[in-house]
């Protein structure tokens, strides 16, 4: 970016410029797309597990996708990342030489997520994005206990306060697959019967709580 800016600004020539810039590119290239690579098999592990624990939180057959969007800029068919992020900085070149900024590259990746093929982020409910967020959540603790073989703590502060009776109990559910979990919230009727030890934090201490009768 330093190279670009100044470069933009006519502070260096254009033959350093660019003797300097194929140096650059070839190291943002090399580094850029193992982790262009790595993101994509990422997602490609964590995507099923992520329509599972949606299917499973909203109580139907949803089909809850998770799509990796890198930063390119370009149509890429995800196979070669050097030759699709060399393609993309070539692409890019005039509007980065002339805003001095890297326009292509990780830093710019995102994820889509869709739900019967509505993008959540632009036409889904506060509620849909919740459950969206929420099972993405769920997806990476499995996806953590698969890869180490050990299971995480699972924390969940305040996960349950806009969700139904009905995804509280499914939500509970998969908390208790792992072996331990701390939950947080602002009452614990929900709680009541579960096989947990319940504390109320008031007035700044901490005490064992007991459900009234």
């Amino acid at each position: 970016n330093s190279l670009l800016r100044q470069f933009a600004e006519h502070k260096i020539p254009k033959s350093t410029f660019h003797e300097s810039l194929r140096d650059w590119n070839h190291q943002l290239v090399g580094y850029g797309a193992r982790v262009f690579a790595q993101r994509a098999q990422f997602i490609d592990e964590l995507a099923p597990l992520a329509r599972a624990a949606h299917r499973l939180l909203a109580g139907y057959e949803s089909d809850f996708e998770i799509s990796y969007l890198p930063g390119l800029g370009i149509e890429t068919d995800q196979k070669d990342w050097k030759r699709a992020f060399n393609q993309s900085l070539d692409h890019h070149y005039e509007r980065e030489t002339r805003r001095g900024s890297t326009l292509s590259g990780p830093h710019r990746d995102d994820l889509q997520l869709t739900l019967d093929g509505i993008e959540l982020r632009k036409f889904g409910s506060q509620g849909q994005q919740r459950l969206a967020v929420l099972s993405l959540k769920l997806a990476l603790a499995r996806w953590t206990w698969q890869i180490n073989s050990e299971a995480p703590i699972l924390l969940l502060d305040d996960a349950f306060s806009e969700l139904d009776q009905k995804r509280r109990r499914l939500l509970l559910q998969f908390a208790q697959e792992f072996p331990q979990t701390f939950i947080t919230a602002t009452d614990a009727e929900f709680l009541e019967g579960a096989p947990a030890t319940l504390w109320k934090v008031a007035n700044g201490a901490v005490q064992k709580y007991f459900p009234p009768a």
